[in-house]
């Protein structure tokens, strides 16, 4: 579930954003390898051995992999600014062992070898927006479990929910993930990839103005997705970047927003919390004003959702900025 906005005019990508060419690429930390080794390990490994071999992995990746541990520092010591950056570096040993856990989950839903128990919090804002029988954006963020969440809520919505997920950084990962979505879409539930499709965004529309709902990420900028910059009401001179595609997509179908959030509240057992919808509508012929006003009021969803439970918040780059005018 990620975000629909493309910008032609973005600098080339960072190197490591790459999808790497070489045959080496498949080991690297966004590689093919760990993945098809991850599901093979699920139908395989006894269940005794599964938090061993999970607590090796999280060492094993947050040491080897600086790349992805120092954003995640650098998220923690904003949103807890009074530690010390040592307690933050062990919160985010925190959060790599929560993603192990997230994703050991995920394959198992994969490969059908699992139930995955949830409960459902703020169903009633759900029940009341759904009998209108109007498409939706189901604006969520990258935490607890959201491969998971998105084909249960797709069950429980009683019509076709359209994920859109943000392009792989390995070109075999993509390639090995979409098979993998393709075998699990069904009449009620497809993954679409946000890469290098020029109609994806006809294609969302057209899904919204049918009645269905089309579940996007609305928490991280990657790639070339057209970026916005969000003030943080309760930090002076920060801001947070977030996808734009959203919020332009809610104003040009006129749907509503609705904010859910999946948390891990055990193993193989989550909750889902639906928040009230809002929309993004137009003030006057103004829409960028719309979009600012919907993005901001996103942000104070997202915010105190991320604070409370930041050992969920899967994003492994740098989420908070400081304005052009203040230092860092």
């Amino acid at each position: 579930m990620a975000n629909t906005s493309q910008n032609t005019d973005s600098p080339k990508k960072d190197e490591e954003e790459e999808l790497p060419s070489s045959e080496f690429g498949k080991f690297s930390i966004y590689g093919e390898f760990w993945t098809r080794m991850q599901a093979r390990a699920v139908r395989h490994c006894p269940f005794f051995l599964e938090p061993i071999l999970l607590a090796y992995y999280t060492l094993f990746f947050f040491v080897l992999c600086p790349s992805a541990r120092k954003p995640v520092i650098d998220n923690l010591q904003f949103l807890f600014p009074d530690s010390p950056r040592w307690m933050n570096t062990l919160r985010a040993l925190r959060v790599f062992w929560s993603f192990s856990n997230s994703i050991t989950d995920a394959a198992y839903s994969r490969e059908g070898l699992n139930t995955i128990d949830w409960e459902v919090q703020g169903d009633e804002h759900f029940q009341k927006f759904n009998q209108q029988n109007r498409g939706a954006i189901v604006l969520t963020a990258h935490m607890g479990n959201y491969d998971v969440a998105a084909p249960m809520f797709a069950g429980k919505v009683g019509k076709k929910l359209l994920a859109v997920r943000a392009p792989e950084r390995d070109a075999q990962r993509q390639k090995y993930m979409q098979e993998k979505f393709r075998k699990e879409a069904s009449a009620d539930y497809e993954v679409r990839y946000n890469a290098d499709d020029k109609f994806l965004g006809i294609d969302l529309a057209r899904a919204l103005l049918q009645g269905e709902y089309v579940a996007i990420q609305g928490d991280r900028v990657l790639f070339d997705v057209s970026p916005m910059q969000v003030a943080i009401k309760d930090h002076s001179g920060w801001h947070m970047n977030i996808p734009k595609g959203p919020f332009t997509l809610a104003l040009s179908t006129r749907c509503e927003i609705l904010p859910l959030f999946a948390v891990r509240l055990s193993r193989r057992r989550y909750r889902i919390i639906i928040l009230p919808p809002f929309k993004c509508e137009r003030i006057g012929r103004d829409h960028q004003a719309a979009t600012d006003l919907a993005a901001s009021q996103w942000l104070e969803l997202l915010l105190p959702m991320i604070r409370r439970y930041w050992f969920q918040w899967y994003v492994f780059e740098n989420a908070f900025f400081p304005d052009q005018n203040q230092k860092p």
